[in-house]
C-alpha cells in the first residue's frame, strides 16, 4: 500500500503515513445493529497502535460515522512511539466471530410466564393440602403425630457460575475462513480470543476467562500455533508455563516466553506481508491452477529444509530467511493462500511407522479441499532433482494415511478433504499409474519428452507394489525403449521417493 500524499510504501500503518503524516483509511470499528441502536462501549486497536482505547458510542449511532481519537500511541517503524490522533469509522452489521463478538439479547418474557405458572401451581398445591379444596371423595386421614420428626433435610447451597463473556481487542485475520477456529464453541472462542489478544499485545501472561481444562488448553495452544501464521513471537515447541486452580483443576492463566520484542515482530510481519503482496501482484488475473503452482514453486525453490535455527518453525523462516521446518513451511503456505482468498489449514501428526512429526496443508480449490505437502519438494542442501509435486492437490488418504493425526483434532467434527486423486499433479498430467494398470504407453511417451528437451521423467504409482516391481525391472524397460526409440548414446539415472511413490529418471545425452 502506498501513501496517497507522498507515495511512501506503507506496511502496517493504514491510518497515518509515518513519513509525511497524511491520513489514510480510518480504522474500522465493527458493531452490531443492536449495539448501534442501544449504544455500547468498544475498544479500538490497530497493529500500528501501542495501546487500546475504550470508546463509548451513543444510542442511535449511524453506519459510516467517523470520529477522531486524540490519544492513540502510534508505533513507528524505527521503534519510536508518538501520541497522535487517528480516525475511526463505524461499521454496522451482523458480526460472526472476529474482533467484536455479537452477544445475543436474552428473551426474558417466556421465563417470566413459566415462573408465574409454577408459582400459581405451587399455591394451588399448598391450598389443597390445607383443605381449602376437595378433589373427589374424602379420604380418611391419620391422627397427627405428637412425636418430633426425626427426618433431617439437608439443604446444599447451589451456585451457578456466571456466563463468561470476553470482548476481543484484535480482529483475527480470516476468522470465518479458518476451518478450526470457526468450529470452537462459545466458551473456547472467548478463551482463545483472550490468549490471542495477550500474545498480540506482548503481555507477559494471560488470564483465561472462566478457565479451561487441560485438554482444551492444549487445543488452544495448538490453534494459536497452526491456525494463526501471523503469530511468530512465541516458540510453541518450548515449554509454556501455565497455572491450574487447585480446586477446580482448570487452567486459569498462562505465562508467555517471547522470542522477540514488539519492534522486531512488526519488522518481520512487514517483510512477510511484502512477500505475500508480491505473490498476489504476480498472480493477479492468472488462472487458479497457475496461482497455486506459482506459490508452491516459490516456497519449494526459495526455502531449504532446516531442522534447527531461528524462526525455522514460523512463516518468517520460510518466506524471508529461506530456512524452515515443515511447520514453518506449512504456516507460510497457509498465510499466502488465505491472503489470496483461499481457505487453507494445517494438519500435523506422528508417522505411523515411527519418526519425526510432520505438518502439511489442506487448501480449498473450487469447493474441494485438497492435501498439499510443500515440504516434500523444498530444497535440501544436497537436492539434485527438480520439483516433483509428490503431494500436490492429492486425496485425504495420500498423506494422512502415513500419519496419525494429533489428538487435538478429535475435538473437531469436520476435517474436510477429498478421497479422489483426479486433481493431483500426476493425474492431470496423465502420469499417475492406477493400481494394476498397464503403463507401457505412458512410460514411452514420457521418455520421449524427457529426451526431447525436458531432461527427465517422473511417474507416480497408486500401488507401492507396482512401483517396486517397476524399479526392479527398470533396466529391462529402458533397454526396450532404447531399441524402440533409438536412444543409443543416452545414459540415465533414477531415484525412488517411497513416501509418495514417485520414480524419477534423469536422461543425459552422452
Amino acid at each position: 500500500m502506498k501513501c496517497k500524499n507522498c507515495s511512501n510504501e506503507i506496511s502496517f500503518n493504514t491510518t497515518r503515513c509515518v513519513i509525511c503524516g497524511a491520513v489514510q483509511e480510518p480504522i474500522i470499528l465493527r458493531i452490531t445493529p443492536e449495539e448501534a441502536k442501544e449504544g455500547c462501549k468498544k475498544r479500538v486497536h490497530a497493529p500500528f497502535m501501542a495501546n487500546t482505547i475504550l470508546v463509548s458510542l451513543q444510542p442511535g449511532v449511524r453506519k459510516g460515522t467517523t470520529f477522531q481519537l486524540q490519544n492513540a500511541q502510534i508505533l513507528y517503524e524505527d521503534g519510536e512511539t508518538k501520541t497522535e490522533p487517528v480516525y475511526v469509522r463505524v461499521s454496522v452489521g451482523k458480526i460472526r466471530g472476529g474482533q467484536y463478538a455479537y452477544k445475543k439479547k436474552k428473551i426474558v418474557w417466556p421465563w417470566i410466564l413459566l415462573a408465574s405458572i409454577l408459582l400459581l401451581a405451587g399455591a394451588f398445591v399448598f391450598l389443597l393440602s390445607q383443605g381449602f379444596f376437595s378433589l373427589g371423595s374424602q379420604m380418611p386421614t391419620e391422627e397427627p403425630s405428637t412425636e418430633p420428626s426425626v427426618e433431617q433435610v439437608q439443604t446444599v447451597p447451589t451456585t451457578t457460575a456466571p456466563k463468561v463473556y470476553y470482548e476481543p481487542i484484535f480482529e483475527i485475520p480470516h476468522f470465518e475462513e479458518r476451518v478450526f477456529l470457526s468450529q470452537l464453541d462459545e466458551d473456547l472462542y472467548f478463551a482463545f480470543c483472550a490468549m490471542y489478544d495477550s500474545v498480540m499485545s506482548f503481555e507477559p501472561d494471560c488470564t483465561i476467562p472462566g478457565g479451561v481444562d487441560s485438554d482444551s488448553f492444549t487445543l488452544l495452544l495448538h490453534l494459536l500455533n497452526m491456525e494463526c501464521p501471523e503469530i511468530m513471537q512465541i516458540e510453541f515447541s518450548k515449554d509454556i508455563t501455565y497455572y491450574e486452580n487447585a480446586q477446580s483443576g482448570l487452567v486459569e492463566s498462562v505465562q508467555w516466553n517471547y522470542t522477540m520484542d514488539r519492534e522486531t515482530y512488526f519488522e518481520k510481519l512487514k517483510q512477510c506481508q511484502a512477500v505475500v503482496n508480491a505473490l498476489i501482484a504476480t498472480t493477479e488475473g492468472m488462472p487458479e491452477a497457475d496461482k497455486h503452482k506459482i506459490v508452491f514453486d516459490y516456497l519449494a525453490n526459495s526455502c531449504t529444509y532446516a531442522a534447527e535455527g531461528d524462526d525455522v518453525s514460523n512463516a518468517y523462516g520460510a518466506m524471508v530467511l529461506g530456512n524452515a521446518k515443515c511447520d514453518g513451511i506449512s504456516l507460510a503456505y497457509k498465510w499466502i493462500m488465505e491472503d489470496m482468498g483461499y481457505r487453507c489449514f494445517c494438519l500435523f501428526g506422528e508417522p505411523v511407522s515411527g519418526g519425526m512429526n510432520h505438518a502439511w496443508n489442506v487448501v480449498e480449490v473450487d469447493g474441494t479441499f485438497l492435501d498439499m505437502d510443500v515440504t516434500a519438494d523444498v530444497r535440501y542442501t544436497d537436492r539434485k532433482v527438480p520439483i516433483l509435486y509428490q503431494a500436490y492437490k492429492v486425496s485425504n488418504t495420500w498423506i494422512r494415511s502415513q500419519y496419525k493425526l494429533n489428538p487435538v483434532f478429535e475435538y473437531f467434527s469436520d476435517i474436510p478433504g477429498t478421497d479422489s486423486m483426479v486433481y493431483s499433479y500426476y493425474a492431470t498430467g496423465e502420469i499417475f499409474v492406477p493400481s494394476g494398470t498397464e503403463f507401457d504407453e505412458t512410460f514411452a511417451r514420457q521418455l520421449f519428452l524427457a529426451c526431447d528437451g525436458r531432461g527427465y521423467l517422473a511417474l507416480q504409482f497408486e500401488s507401492k507394489a507396482d512401483m517396486m516391481a517397476f524399479v526392479e525391472n527398470l533396466s529391462a524397460y529402458m533397454n526396450t525403449q532404447a531399441v524402440a526409440q533409438d536412444l543409443y548414446g543416452w545414459s540415465w539415472e533414477s531415484a525412488t521417493f517411497e513416501a509418495y511413490q514417485v520414480v524419477y529418471i534423469k536422461m543425459t545425452k552422452n
